[in-house]
């Protein structure tokens, strides 16, 4: 059955929304028209999106930002009175107390991030400057929750319209910054290494040495260790591999390495390769390029997935550079600083290139979680960091939403500064699995 929408104003912003919302939420079928010749009469389930509320169907009101084609200084004030919290409340009489279709578009077109800003020491926009930390809704699923309220609604007011409600998917994701502590770093590297251990405690010392004559395995080499815990729960990670040259910032192996390249075979057999592009890569195409013809030629298949390393990447400028170097889905949408939902939603989404007002080939998938948020951003034990993960869980699947965890190697170590976080991981996959049960 199509749902019919009428606007007074067709625009690119208003077709991005509603095919997130019915094509790709809903799984539904709808067409838009601005004639009330077509309207009126149309028997089957209709939404009047407008300022007419002498029209019949199931009223939203519209605010006008989405027939805005230009980019403007603005902050739409949160309605926090409510059951859930709405942006761009209106108080006329309708179905919905607020403008659905602008909040969603706000949220997931990152349109904030377009506006002047006070970036982080990496350039980023931090969370901070963000609307839901403002708010503080970054730990709500917004957009979900506002989709499954219309969703309810819709449905009462249509009883024999079909709107899928989604299903919970848990994506496991592991970003490799560095696969080994001491092995394979290179000569300069491994003696800067002596003589800063040599400045530590005689037991790191000893490690180093242990590490170097074959008699212990690498800390950080746990790659064996991921491949059981993932396969013994029928979980496939995506592996984001880092193949740019050393720097500040950029400390990996050298993919020419045949450790390397044994690595990312090895972990083939239980997850799928992704790039990593480097700190350096940002806002560099070129070296973007370079670093995914890497990777695709050591794992012998397409590279169509990214997640930039530190998370250093700008809107529009970075997505455009994934689209021209082949990208089809990206990982980087959620903060270092802080855990939730970066675009108020936890399903994925196409990029909208706000600049050129365009829908595009690229899907953004966020994540919710990363074991350095919890425990260098936030300070949490392993027993808190637990219970901030299991809140995140049940907060993803009350809106059928996808779960995405970042878990680095080193941190399935059990080791050092990793002591104990191991087991953080293993009780998150263990209760997603518990549950869904």
């Amino acid at each position: 059955m199509e749902i019919l929408v009428y606007t007074e104003c067709k625009s690119p912003r208003l077709q991005f929304v509603l095919n997130y919302i019915f094509r790709d939420c809903f799984r539904c079928d709808f067409s838009v028209t601005d004639q009330e010749i077509m309207f009126s009469p149309y028997q089957g389930p209709k939404i009047n999106y407008s300022g007419k509320y002498g029209l019949d169907g199931f009223r939203i009101p519209a605010s006008g930002f989405l027939a805005e084609d230009c980019i403007r200084k603005m902050e739409p004030m949160p309605e926090t009175s409510g059951e859930f919290i709405q942006l761009f409340p209106d108080n006329k009489e309708a179905d919905l107390p607020f403008d659905i279709f602008s909040a969603v578009f706000f949220m997931i077109s990152r349109y904030e991030e377009y506006l002047p800003y006070e970036p982080d020491h990496h350039g980023r926009f931090d969370a901070e400057n963000c609307l839901a930390m403002k708010y503080d809704f970054l730990e709500s699923p917004v957009v979900d929750i506002w989709v499954m309220n219309l969703r309810e609604r819709l449905s009462g007011m249509y009883p024999g319209l079909d709107l899928s409600p989604g299903i919970f998917t848990f994506q496991p994701t592991s970003d490799i910054d560095l696969p080994f502590a001491i092995l394979h770093r290179g000569v300069l590297r491994r003696v800067g290494g002596n003589i800063r251990s040599s400045l530590k405690q005689n037991g790191e010392s000893e490690m180093r040495r242990a590490v170097l004559s074959g008699e212990v395995k690498d800390p950080y080499d746990t790659f064996d260790e991921m491949g059981k815990i993932h396969r013994g729960r029928g979980l496939q990670p995506i592996i984001f591999f880092l193949t740019a040259g050393y720097g500040k910032y950029d400390k990996g192996i050298s993919p020419q390495n045949e450790s390397f390249r044994e690595l990312v075979g090895q972990t083939m057999k239980f997850g799928s390769p992704a790039i990593h592009p480097s700190y350096r890569s940002a806002g560099k195409p070129a070296i973007l390029k370079k670093e995914i013809r890497t990777l695709s030629t050591i794992a012998g298949t397409g590279i169509l997935d990214s997640r930039q390393h530190y998370l250093k990447f700008n809107l529009p400028e970075s997505y455009r550079q994934y689209l021209e170097a082949g990208i089809r889905k990206e990982y980087s949408m959620g903060f270092a600083s802080h855990c939730g939902f970066r675009a108020g939603t936890s399903k994925p989404f196409q990029f909208y290139d706000l600049e050129k007002e365009t829908e595009t080939a690229l899907r953004v998938i966020p994540f919710q979680v990363m074991d350095r948020t919890l425990k260098d951003y936030m300070k949490l034990s392993p027993a808190s960091a637990k219970e901030k993960t299991r809140q995140l869980v049940d907060a993803v699947r009350l809106v059928n939403g996808t779960f995405v965890s970042i878990w680095h190697n080193d941190a399935f170590s059990d080791q050092g500064e990793w002591q104990g976080w191991k087991e953080v991981y293993l009780e998150m996959l263990n209760y997603i699995q518990q549950a869904g049960d």
